[in-house]
């Protein structure tokens, strides 16, 4: 009875490792791959990384940066289409 127990705690002990040591692994690839991230500025080379991760956190980090890099754009645009206009009086409109 004893060994019993004793074989079950050490399986529980083993799965528990087992189980520290892949998120350990996820967690070193995951900020691998943050630091790729914040170099790529392509968001058709983040859509064929988004189409080939595998894993819900790649994915959900992929999708952040493409969500930033269109916000970024839509800034610039934005910004380019409130620049002031100014008209010029023109005699000829006058008379």
């Amino acid at each position: 009875m004893r060994a019993a127990i004793h074989m079950q705690r050490e399986r529980e002990r083993r799965q528990i490792r087992v189980s520290e040591v892949k998120q350990s692994e996820s967690s070193d690839s995951l900020d691998v791959l943050s630091g790729k991230l914040q170099t790529i500025r392509d968001i058709d080379e983040l859509t064929k990384m988004l189409r080939a991760a595998s894993e819900y956190e790649e994915r959900k980090m992929i999708r952040a940066a493409i969500r930033q890099i269109r916000d970024e754009q839509l800034q610039v645009l934005s910004g380019l289409c409130e620049a002031p206009v100014t008209l010029h009086h023109c005699d000829a409109w006058t008379e």
